[in-house]
């Protein structure tokens, strides 16, 4: 996982460059644009992180088991827990774009072709 330096910086820069950082989120109008700036602005490790957030809040949505989710994505299910608490409480923009997640997102195919989500037979 990606790591913070442990030398703390004034509360008031962090305020602004976390400012700074959103805003220019909010100018990635299209998704070619944001892809771009991800792939050149974040390592593999922060994309995968990200990326397996999502995926975290997309499985719970379809109502699959910490267990799955854990064995799929190789995390904890204390992560798993951690991510679906800031799901759930997050404020009402965020709320709304993982709502619309579902949608876009293809994991559940995937995952179901390679047998991690396949029913189990019986015998």
């Amino acid at each position: 996982m990606p790591r913070v330096s442990p030398r703390p910086i004034k509360k008031e820069i962090e305020k602004e460059i976390t400012a700074n950082l959103g805003w220019v989120f909010s100018q990635l109008k299209s998704e070619p644009a944001a892809k771009d700036f991800l792939d050149d602005f974040l390592t593999d490790e922060e994309r995968l992180m990200l990326a397996k957030r999502l995926a975290v809040i997309y499985l719970l949505k379809e109502g699959y088991s910490y267990n799955k989710i854990s064995e799929a994505l190789k995390i904890t299910p204390v992560t798993i827990g951690k991510i679906r608490l800031i799901s759930k409480s997050g404020k009402t923009r965020t709320t709304e774009i993982f709502n619309r997640t579902g949608k876009q997102l293809s994991l559940k195919e995937t995952l179901s072709d390679l047998g991690i989500f396949r029913k189990q037979r019986s015998r």
